[in-house]
């Protein structure tokens, strides 16, 4: 009986150890194994064409989007697709109305015929004359002048130049007395520029902060370095109208760089017509392990952990 209560521990232990050993490789392959990444594209006659994909330990687990006309998601895990659930379709319905309002919208235009109709039935229309001005006699229409109307023309004239007077003189002494509010705003706004202007000198004149921002720029160096691409390469074809002046400016501003991208773009000036046209195609990878040390890194020093602890306790 005892030794089969040890065999049974025996084999729990082992187990155990499996599992762990299992967990601490899948730790080290998501911190080491590479994430790579593909990409090629092209922008021809205005239309971007291309495709993305992302890869992970030996193409287990891969996913490409595809843009053309649409866009097209393709995840694959050793690599049979994945697909995910369809979902119901929904009724359509016009776009930028919800139903209740197109409801009542309908009712509405329902009533309106209504209405109509009685307004025929009445024998009322809308014709004009039934608006103050107007008198039918002997079916012909007569205009009723202003002083029959008992509104003399000169007199509401008078009164409209008088209350837009008044309102120019009142917006003239609104805007006079926000003058001074203004210029205390103003002063109160370039006092505490200044003295952002002020700390802001004084905290890079620290010399733990510039040795802290030189650490910052450094990690921030071998972080791109990591990320971009390691190979790919590009043609791009480029004009900026009739006049071959211009172009000719674009060629000696980007002349200095030539150094830079000289083993992986290549440029075509058009110099007698206006276009833009781009074929490339780049390839990298990415370790987590290594993103996450370089942020282990700066907060292993002692004035950084100070500044972001400043910042997300203010």
């Amino acid at each position: 009986m005892m030794w089969a209560m040890v065999g049974i521990l025996k084999i729990i232990g082992w187990t155990l150890v499996i599992l762990l050993a299992l967990v601490i490789l899948l730790l080290l392959a998501v911190l080491f194994a590479a994430v790579g990444y593909r990409a090629e594209g092209t922008f021809l006659e205005g239309k971007l064409k291309g495709w993305v994909k992302c890869f992970w330990l030996f193409h287990i687990l891969s996913v490409q989007v595809a843009f053309e006309e649409k866009t097209k998601t393709t995840v694959r895990l050793f690599g049979i697709p994945v697909r995910s659930p369809k979902r119901k379709k929904k009724k359509k319905v016009r776009s930028g109305v919800s139903p209740d309002y197109q409801e009542a919208e309908d009712d509405f235009s329902d009533g309106g015929d209504e209405f109509e109709e009685d307004r025929e039935e009445e024998g009322l229309e809308d014709n004009g004359l039934n608006e103050p001005g107007w008198e039918e006699e002997d079916g012909e229409e007569t205009v009723l002048g202003a002083q029959e109307l008992g509104e003399p023309e000169k007199s509401k004239t008078d009164s409209s130049i008088g209350s837009r007077i008044k309102g120019i003189f009142s917006r003239i002494r609104k805007t006079l007395e926000h003058i001074p509010d203004s210029i205390r705003n103003m002063e109160s706004r370039l006092k505490a520029a200044w003295e952002k202007k002020e700390k802001m000198t004084a905290w890079i004149q620290n010399k733990e902060n510039q040795a802290s921002l030189k650490l910052i720029f450094i990690q921030l160096k071998k972080l791109l370095r990591h990320i971009l691409p390691r190979k790919g390469e590009a043609r791009i074809t480029f004009g900026l109208g009739e006049d071959p002046y211009l172009t000719g400016q674009v060629l000696t501003y980007l002349s200095p760089f030539y150094a830079l991208y000289a083993e992986h773009i290549e440029l075509y000036p058009e110099f007698d017509r206006k276009v833009l046209e781009i074929e490339g195609n780049c390839r990298g990878r990415i370790r987590i392990g290594f993103v996450l040390g370089y942020a282990v890194r700066l907060l292993l020093d002692k004035n950084i952990r100070k500044i972001v602890r400043a910042y997300l306790g203010r």
